[in-house]
């Protein structure tokens, strides 16, 4: 991604190999020098960076001290300062407010009891004072602020709740009014469940994992139905629905209404937790379903109704690989595998994918 300021010209590399930084180019001189570089044992997929206009200063992303953060860098000194501190992830940066010296940014897990998937966005000034959340409801927020900074429009949604929409002030978060809100009445009409969250243990016996389970509309819990893992284990990304469209939006509930429970897992070594949660799966991708065996066990103990000596798989692209490579190594769990689209070798896939997790 290239972002132009006068005759310089900013852009990001990445190397094959667990590097990343920035360069600068200058269209007069044609001269080029490399202002920023960052290596890491493992993969560097999520190098994020916002220029500060009128001065030496770049706002980039880093997961150098164990989770993504925003971090201030100083071009002429070559300094790197912190902006913001703590155990959660930072997801964007959307706006830069000059006159206040402020980053407007999305982060996931900050706040202390909610979800570590939902969303939410706040704003921080340059020297890491001042944090403000600006959509302080327990739900994902997906927003859009106006070309003025002055609002900002707020989508929020959860899984099991139609999104409702909001103009919100940038200085404070406060609403200014209600714009949309999704009406569900053919979804009610239909008796259309809603995904469950469910959190259970992950493979090193202390890590919280997340997921989400889809029933039915005629469940009846003195049944007993089959499971789908609806998989993908990326790493680039994540399967829980933080938001009404994601959790609609995917055929989950098209699955259950044929008479099966689908769960979606995110087990260790997916994205958008700390650092050392990601780095479990570099070249190590074909253990990325143990956590989904050790979940569906688990919630096979806790709900009769799902039978766990009926379990399937099913996936697309990287989820087809996980559903041929469950047949393989987890036969006596796995019924049935069906695989679409996938990339049972990584040697056939495009160069950057599985170079970043696999070397």
């Amino acid at each position: 991604m290239d972002k132009r300021e006068g005759s310089r010209l900013y852009y990001e590399y990445y190397s094959r190999l667990s590097a990343s930084g920035l360069y600068r180019s200058d269209l007069n001189t044609k001269s080029r020098k490399r202002i920023y570089s960052e290596k890491s044992t493992t993969n560097i997929d999520n190098f994020d960076y916002q220029l500060i206009p009128n001065t030496d200063q770049i706002v980039i992303t880093s997961e150098r001290e164990g989770w993504k953060q925003l971090y201030l860098l100083g071009v002429k000194k070559e300094t790197l300062q912190p902006i913001t501190k703590g155990e959660y992830y930072v997801n964007d940066i959307l706006y830069f407010e000059p006159k206040s010296q402020t980053i407007f940014f999305t982060a996931s897990g900050k706040e202390t009891g909610r979800n570590p998937y939902f969303q939410h966005l706040y704003k921080i000034t340059l020297d890491g004072k001042n944090p403000i959340l600006l959509t302080p409801e327990n739900a994902n927020h997906d927003v859009s602020i106006s070309p003025d900074c002055q609002y900002f429009t707020d989508n929020i949604s959860i899984f099991n709740e139609p999104t409702k929409s909001v103009l919100r002030e940038s200085a404070n978060g406060s609403v200014v009014g209600e714009l949309t809100e999704a009406s569900i009445d053919d979804l009610k009409a239909m008796n259309y469940r809603f995904p469950e969250e469910f959190t259970t243990i992950a493979r090193d016996g202390k890590t919280t994992i997340y997921g989400a389970i889809w029933k039915p509309s005629h469940f009846d819990s003195s049944g007993k139905y089959p499971v789908i893992d609806r998989s993908y284990t990326g790493p680039h990304t994540f399967m829980f629905p933080r938001n009404f469209i994601s959790a609609i939006g995917r055929s989950n509930q098209a699955l259950a209404e044929l008479g099966f429970i689908v769960v979606a897992i995110d087990g260790m070594g997916t994205s958008n937790r700390s650092k050392a949660f990601h780095n479990v799966s570099y070249k190590n991708m074909g253990k990325n379903l143990t956590d989904h065996v050790l979940a569906i066990q688990a919630l096979g103990k806790k709900y009769p109704w799902m039978d766990v000596d009926r379990v399937d798989i099913f996936g697309y692209s990287a989820g087809g690989y996980d559903a041929g490579h469950a047949g393989l190594e987890f036969p006596d769990f796995y019924k049935v595998a069906v695989a679409s689209s996938a990339d049972p070798d990584f040697r056939m896939e495009k160069d950057w994918w599985p170079e970043m997790y696999m070397g």
